[in-house]
């Protein structure tokens, strides 16, 4: 409220009263009028603008477009009680009239009782209500009282009619509205805590206490109700041209017990929204508590934002909602929340609790714009529900419910635990994704914790087009580290859920993806840094629906890690670990994943994993017996691909299977595959008792011309499937080659129908077993310098394969050498391979023909059924050409036979023999890897 310049002096004084005659009070004392009779009672200074001093009385007082003053300079106090009336233009409390100095004392204001009423309905320059112009006030309305500043209500599109408490530096203010029937409805701004100070010299006046304090109280109790129109603001922080800068504000709001309501509407003089703003400037505080039932609601006016900002530029907010009943409600058209925003020095905290709910919200941002905000849902029954909409004319396109943790550079941080809600949900076909978003835009961070058994984060759309088509509606969006420079964490926990259920039907000509973004945004967007962990029995995340799809590190610049340990889930159709630029990392230690479905959107995959495809680079570990198991019986089949896929050729993938761990892919007959480097570049160890199992689907190694790939099984690890494929990929009834593959098993078993090496395709491996049908169109290499593979199943060499055969001085006069064994009902067709005797580092030929071991059986045997084994008999060889290499001797003169054994010439060089050039060339990478997993 604007002060007084002088006051006015006062006049004789006619009001008009109701009910009994003022002269037959006349002779009656103020001291002596009973609590039940109509009066209203002055004592201290109470005057008015045009008649002066009020002396009060009983009955009613009609004094309407003056302005009265409870407390002008000095303290007053006015009561008005017993179902009297008072209608004045404006009514102010504790104001400056002209003096240098705050009011001194406490000024207050009681109206109590029902049908107790005081009527606003003036046009004057100070606003209609004004608690603590510069002073100290109370004002309690009880029992049933009513406040009605509403009246006549046309003239103040105008002028302005707004309502304070302690508006100016140095005022302290309390509005208490209490008891069932009370109430209080005011026009137009409602500002609480504002340190104004004006300059004596500049503005003509003395107004407020340099560098001193503002505080408002605001109290809804015991089922009341607080009806304010547009914009309500909660400590202002400093203004005027006679403020230091160093002044603060404090303002403080309690709504509490059942059916106490603060309404927030549009004004019903002008265009402007409902809206609250807290703790506007540095220096300002505002705390806000709906507690026990009580209810703060936002009713939002249609075409336009209705918004709660808590800290806007520079302020501290603290708002709690608890216990059962107690509501934070919007309505109408596109509720807005924004906890903190606009500057580094803004911080804001909200908080559910104990039951207690948010609900109708459109659009929530946690620390946004470079401020720092915080958010908490805890408790079982604890809900926030996103829920509203923003139309066409408010948002200039329609748009369903959205949340932004860390956006604009701000900081986020959102918890959800012991069992509370967070929900969005869809609510028109043509409003987008409801969608939560992690680290938006460059230097923003946003966290969100969801702990606790019960504890959920669900977004859901329903289907709106029976069939879908173009005008279905869309599928829930999370995005963790959505764009480049903006960093998200997710952390799931000790129970907690992530839930996305997008039944928006997809189709080819109108997909419906539901979809999570762990790092990244899309295809073709720079993203940001995404984090996700998901820990503890019953965590999980879970994606039900239409076209599920999880990305990690999804785009380019993009960087992704998702984590899923301690017997924690995921659960979706579809994961890509690294995609279209992206890097992702994929952690999986005694936890599960589940992909099952068909996707029936432009794209028509089956449930699959990627590891590093459309040019980006992936990483999954599979440790500690993890599980992931990978199904659909439908025509798309089911698939692992590691370096590649059909819909995103390129990119490289790393996987390692270790501690009894299992990938598990189920599908239609024959359409179950692991590929490792499709068109790109992948490797895959398994290791420690693990397995991968296809069933009579196929494992492909190096899948088409120009990848690479390479598997390596160890330590008891398996192998299931109907082909596999090194360096060769079944087609049809047939196969054709790849690209260059290395197959290492090291005591570790393949079962397979057929095993086929491709004649850019290495096998090798120390104490490994293949059962199956083998045919060899590359190379074989058993051992690791040396050792012993096995072949259990027939095996056929190609023309132009190669058998290569290491031998090796063992340092005690004796030799090692590489063994193929077959099984003992394994039969052999040998003709066209190539044998190569390979002699390591100084191991002298001339002394291993003098051993009288260089007989083909000292290489290739046959197991017998019941223990040892035998040489193949001679004749098999007759097709096959022998040569042999050495590293430090250099051989001439080379010749062979099964049955006459080695004949020829070495002698010692001084560097290391050239030794096979042509199969370094063909497996080289593979061999390198291999050692380096080892």
């Amino acid at each position: 409220m604007r002060p007084l310049s002088t006051p006015r002096r006062a006049l004789p004084r006619s009001p008009l009263r109701r009910g009994v005659a003022a002269l037959a009070w006349a002779g009656w004392a103020v001291s002596a009028v009973s609590a039940a009779q109509a009066a209203v009672t002055p004592t201290g200074t109470v005057s008015t603008r045009l008649a002066g001093s009020f002396a009060g009385g009983l009955g009613d007082f009609l004094l309407p477009g003056d302005e009265m003053w409870v407390g002008l300079n000095t303290a007053g106090t006015l009561a008005v009680n017993g179902g009297s009336l008072l209608r004045v233009g404006a009514l102010e409390l504790a104001q400056n009239g002209g003096g240098v100095v705050p009011v001194t004392g406490t000024s207050t204001l009681t109206l109590a009782g029902a049908g107790s009423k005081i009527e606003l309905n003036g046009a004057p320059s100070g606003g209609r209500l004004g608690i603590a112009g510069w002073g100290t006030a109370l004002m309690t309305v009880s029992g049933g009282a009513t406040l009605d500043g509403r009246l006549n209500s046309a003239i103040c599109a105008t002028v302005y009619c707004g309502n304070s408490i302690a508006g100016t530096a140095g005022s302290d203010g309390t509005l208490t509205v209490t008891g069932a029937g009370s109430s209080v409805s005011l026009l137009k701004n409602f500002s609480l805590a504002g340190a104004q100070v004006n300059n004596p010299v500049l503005d003509g006046y003395t107004y407020g206490t340099p560098g001193g304090s503002a505080r408002a109280t605001l109290n809804v109790l015991a089922g009341a109700t607080l009806a304010t129109e547009g914009s309500a603001q909660l400590s202002t922080g400093s203004s005027g041209r006679g403020a230091l800068g160093s002044e603060t504000t404090q303002a403080t709001v309690r709504v509490d017990g059942a059916n106490s309501v603060w309404h927030i509407t549009g004004s019903s003089v002008d265009t402007a929204a409902a809206g609250l703003q807290t703790a506007t400037k540095a220096g300002a505080t505002a705390t806000i508590t709906v507690s026990n039932g009580g209810t703060l609601w936002m009713d939002g006016k249609a075409g336009v934002y209705n918004a709660i900002g808590l800290s806007t530029s520079g302020g501290n907010t603290t708002m709690s909602v608890s216990g059962a009943g107690s509501t934070l409600q919007f309505s109408g058209d596109a509720g807005v929340l924004q906890v903190g925003r606009n500057g580094a020095a803004s911080s804001g905290a909200l908080s559910f609790s104990d039951g207690a709910a948010g609900d109708g919200i459109f659009y929530l941002s946690v620390g946004r714009d470079s401020a720092t905000g915080t958010l908490s849902v805890d408790g079982a029954a604890t809900q926030l529900r996103l829920n509203g909409t923003a139309s066409a004319a408010a948002n200039g396109t329609l748009v369903n419910a959205a949340m932004d943790i860390g956006r604009g550079g701000g900081t986020g941080t959102v918890d959800v635990r012991n069992g509370g809600l967070i929900s969005l949900v869809s609510q028109a076909a043509g409003g987008g994704n409801v969608q939560i978003n992690l680290g938006r835009d460059a230097a923003s961070s946003g966290t969100l914790n969801i702990a606790g058994a019960g504890s959920t984060v669900k977004l859901s759309s329903p289907s709106f087009v029976a069939g879908g088509g173009p005008a279905e509606g869309y599928n829930p969006l999370v995005r963790v580290g959505r764009d480049t420079g903006g960093t998200g964490t997710l952390n799931i926990t000790n129970g907690g859920l992530l839930w996305l259920d997008g039944q928006a039907v997809s189709t080819v000509a109108d997909s419906r993806s539901t979809s999570v973004y762990i790092g990244g945004n899309n295809d073709t967007t720079n993203g940001g840094t995404g984090t996700a962990l998901v820990s503890g029995s019953g965590s999980a995340i879970v994606m039900t629906g239409s076209d599920d799809y999880i990305g990690v590190g999804h785009g380019p610049q993009s960087q992704g890690t998702l984590t899923v340990a301690d017997l924690a889930s995921v659960n979706t159709t579809i994961i890509i670990v690294g995609r279209s630029g992206g890097t992702g990392l994929l952690n999986v230690d005694h936890a599960r994943i589940g992909l099952s479905g068909q996707q029936t959107g432009n794209n028509l995959a089956g449930a699959n994993m990627s590891v590093g495809r459309s040019g980006g680079t992936g990483t999954a570990n599979f440790s500690n017996a993890s599980v992931l198991t990978i199904t659909n019986l439908g025509s798309a089949g089911a698939s692992f691909n590691v370096g590649g896929t059909s819909t995103g050729p390129f990119g490289t993938g790393a996987v390692t299977l270790s501690g009894a761990s299992q990938i598990n892919v189920v599908a239609g007959p024959r359409l179950a595959t692991v590929t490792v480097g499709r068109d790109g570049t992948g490797t895959m160890l398994v290791t420690g008792a693990s397995s991968v199992n296809v069933g009579d689907g196929s494992v492909t190694i190096a899948r088409l011309a120009g990848s690479t790939g390479s598997l390596t099984l160890e330590g008891n690890s398996t192998i299931t499937a109907g082909f596999v494929g090194v360096g060769r990929v079944r087609s049809g009834s047939s196969d054709v080659d790849g690209g260059t593959a290395a197959l290492f098993i090291d005591n570790s078993t393949v079962t397979a129908t057929n095993l086929v090496i491709g004649s850019g395709g290495l096998l090798g491996g120390s104490g490994g077993t293949i059962v199956g049908t083998v045919t060899n169109h590359g190379t074989i290499s058993p051992g690791h310098s040396p050792g012993t593979l096995t072949i259990d199943g027939d095996f056929t060499a190609d023309a132009g394969s190669v058998v290569l055969l290491d031998v090796d001085d063992d340092g005690h006069d004796g030799f090692v050498t590489d063994q193929l064994a077959f099984g003992s009902t394994s039969t052999q067709s040998l003709d066209g391979m190539s044998v190569v005797f390979h002699f390591l580092g100084n191991t002298n030929p001339n002394r291993f023909l003098a051993s009288g071991r260089f007989g083909i059986a000292t290489f290739l045997r046959q197991l017998q059924p019941g223990g040892g084994s035998s040489a193949l008999d001679p004749i098999a060889y007759a097709g096959v050409s022998f040569s042999a290499s050495s590293e430090a001797y250099a051989i001439s003169n080379f010749s062979y036979s099964a049955y006459g054994g080695a004949s020829f010439t070495a002698a010692a060089v001084p560097e290391p023999g050239v030794g096979l050039l042509w199969l370094a060339g063909l497996a080289a990478v593979a061999l390198l890897v291999h050692r380096r997993q080892r």
